[in-house]
Parts: C-alpha cells; structure tokens; sequence
C-alpha cells in the first residue's frame, strides 16, 4: 500500500494545512525532533536543565566567597571553570587569603608584645572554626553535585533509551488493519517478555526476561537487535505484514477426479472398417 504525504505529515502530529513547502515541514520537524545520537550532555535541552541545578551550586560558592572577603570574579579561571574546579579554586583561594593574614599577624607579634601575641592566638583559634566550617560545606556542595549528576545522568539515559525503543517499534511493519487494542496488547506482551538497556557504547540493547541476552541462531555467536526481536515477535502475534512476494506459494491440489494416464496401458488402435 503506498503511503501517502499527508499520511506521514499526520503521524509526525502536524497540522498538513500548514505544510506548504518543503522548507515548512522541515522547519517544524527541527524544532519538534531530535536525531537519537544528538542526546548527550551538549544537547541544549539537557545543558539547559543541568545549568538550573548547577546554578544554586555557583551561587553558594559565591556567597562563601563573600564571608571571607574574597571575590570570585579576582580568581583566575573562574569564569569559565565547572562547578568542581570553582570548589577547588575557592579553597585554595581561602587557604591563600588566610596564609597571608596569618603571616602579617606572625609579623607584629615578632614585634614582641603579649597584646599581639594574644591577638593572634584568638585569630588562629577562630581561623580554625571557620576551617571546619568551609570545608563542611565544601563537601555537602560536593556531595550534592554528585548527587545531582547521577540524577541528571540517569535522566538523560532514561530518555535515550525511550527514544531508541520508541524508534524501534515504528520501524514494525504493521498488518493494514491493526486495531489499536492489538498494538495495546502487544505492547504488554514485549514488556513481560524482554527487556531493553543501553549497552556500553549507548545502543539499543534487548534481553530476555531473566536479563539475558538472546543468541542469535542465524548468526552464530552473536546475539539478536530489538529490531530482529520485535520483528519476530510481531510474526508471531500475527501483526506483521509479510510482503506476498515471501509468502510461500501453496502446494499443488491432487484431484482424484482426473488421474493421470499410465505410461503402462496399452493402447488399441481403432478397427478399420470394411466397404
């Protein structure tokens, strides 16, 4: 059955109205889809949703920053750095800020009086406290970062691997007149039956319901696509529309009615009649 333009304008969910031109369909479908091997950390969707998390880490070094007098936009690299190395970068920051204070103090107290000396010994007891403070908050900010990494991460394998599976079942030729309750059901089927990860170079991978993967019995010693799985799966359920072409051809009907001469039966000539 040939599969007409405005068919696919629909499934795609637009409007075919609004489709004019090659350049109107190409525009929606630019902003409404994305290519599966663009979903990454750089796709801007994902960097938008991480720089919102990432954002309240920044604004919380900055106001660390600030209680020690030290401004983050002075510190080298900053600017451009991600939100571990401003960890790294403010730290060392406050060690650098404390160390020149403390050395002025030893300075004055070598000047020699109990005053001085005092006056240090209570700046390097309150340096102390302050210490185990920053680098408490240093490890919650840490803490949180990683933690919001994985969640982030987790997201975005999350929704690769839907796109991918997704992909994978509009790649089923479906019988002409499959009703949705079948593909509903089918569906459920695929689900009880396999499952589906990413392996470890980011593709669709399947398995049985154990987590196995299926050996592949055409190929030996490799192991079936989703695609192959559901394809066979979909012949099985009698969803899959076979090309006439593949279909084998039926076998010939004997028909007892009309035997076939015997090569063994002796034939009679017929008699020549006398005038």
């Amino acid at each position: 059955m040939a599969i007409e333009l405005k068919q696919v304008i629909e499934y795609l969910g637009m409007n075919p109205e609004e489709i004019k031109e090659l350049d109107d369909l190409k525009g929606k479908f630019d902003s409404e889809f994305v290519r599966k091997s663009a979903i990454n950390e750089d796709f801007e969707p994902v960097k938008k949703l991480i720089g919102a998390a990432y954002g309240s880490f920044d604004s919380d070094l900055s106001n660390v920053a600030k209680g020690h007098e030290i401004k983050v936009s002075a510190i080298e690299g900053w600017k451009d750095a991600k939100i571990k190395d401003k960890v790294k970068l403010l730290a060392s920051a406050i060690v650098k800020s404390k160390e020149l204070q403390i050395e002025e103090l030893t300075k004055k107290a070598g000047q020699g009086n109990d005053e001085k000396v005092k006056e240090l010994t209570d700046f390097l007891e309150k340096e102390k406290s302050k210490r185990k403070d920053i680098e408490a908050l240093l490890k919650n900010v840490s803490t949180e970062l990683d933690t919001t990494k994985q969640t982030y991460e987790s997201k975005l394998k999350s929704t690769k691997l839907g796109t991918l599976i997704n992909s994978a079942m509009a790649g089923i030729k479906w019988i002409d007149e499959v009703t949705e309750l079948q593909t509903e059901g089918f569906n459920s089927i695929i689900a009880k039956k396999f499952k589906f990860d990413l392996d470890e170079t980011g593709k669709l991978q399947v398995t049985d319901a154990e987590g196995k993967l299926i050996p592949n019995t055409k190929v030996t010693g490799t192991f079936k696509t989703a695609d192959e799985v559901l394809a066979e799966e979909a012949i099985r359920q009698n969803l899959y529309k076979i090309n006439p072409s593949t279909q084998k051809k039926a076998a010939p009907v004997f028909n007892p009615q009309a035997p076939a001469a015997s090569t063994n039966q002796r034939v009679v000539a017929p008699r020549m009649k006398l005038q």
